[in-house]
């Protein structure tokens, strides 16, 4: 026995089983799918393979990679949805202006302005996680009958291995909720400003400028 975890391991086949999708092949990027040739490649690197971390939100992967160059097996890491699909951003109208949230990210340590979003759940559509986000972060009663499926995004495909669906909605009422998973505030910003604020830095969230650019192919291909 190594100084590796043998249940990273067993983790890892057992998601393979569950999820083909997420280990196609590929002739540029093959995933190396031999148990042997994993534990070979640990011992020698005492770099962990597998399903090194589980959150309610995140499974961290470790994956073994042969590439088509021919340069030696390499460890390449990857973040998977625990609960694969259902994740959205909600392109929140109230008042005939967007509403953004002014939110303090961990991961960069500084606030950013964005469209309220979240994970997807076990059992609930994307429409109904529309609803249960807003209620939860705005405090707001979206009317059903306005959320429209816009399109969906992948933020960062070179280590995201999710997506995220895009929806409109109108809010009927909204309430800023400060300190709810690190919401500082909220802004109001109207259609006719969004585009000046965006240019003057204003927005730099991937998921919030992608479903504005989404929103607006979706204007356009409704006139």
């Amino acid at each position: 026995m190594g100084m590796w975890n043998e249940k990273c391991l067993d983790d890892y086949f057992d998601l393979m089983r569950e999820r083909p999708h997420a280990f196609m092949q590929s002739p540029i990027l093959s995933i190396v799918t031999d148990r042997q040739r994993m534990v070979t490649f640990m011992e020698k690197t005492q770099k962990q393979l597998g399903v090194v971390y589980k959150s309610p939100f995140h499974l961290m992967v470790v994956d073994l990679v042969a590439n088509a160059n021919g340069v030696e097996d390499f460890a390449y890491e990857r973040l998977l949805p625990t609960v694969e699909k259902g994740a959205v951003v909600c392109l929140v109208e109230y008042d005939n202006k967007i509403v953004l949230e002014r939110v303090f990210r961990h991961a960069i340590r500084k606030e950013q302005l964005e469209l309220p979003r979240g994970f997807g759940e076990p059992n609930i559509s994307g429409p109904d996680n529309v609803i249960k986000e807003c209620r939860e972060e705005l405090s707001a009663t979206i009317d059903k009958n306005s959320i429209k499926f816009l399109g969906s995004v992948v933020a960062d495909s070179g280590c995201l291995a999710g997506s995220a669906d895009v929806y409109f909605c109108k809010a009927q009422n909204v309430v800023e909720k400060f300190g709810y998973e690190g919401i500082g505030s909220l802004e109001f910003i109207s259609y006719e400003t969004i585009n000046h604020f965006i240019a003057n830095g204003g927005i730099s969230d991937g998921f919030t400028l992608a479903a504005l650019k989404l929103f607006d192919a979706y204007k356009e291909g409704c006139k």
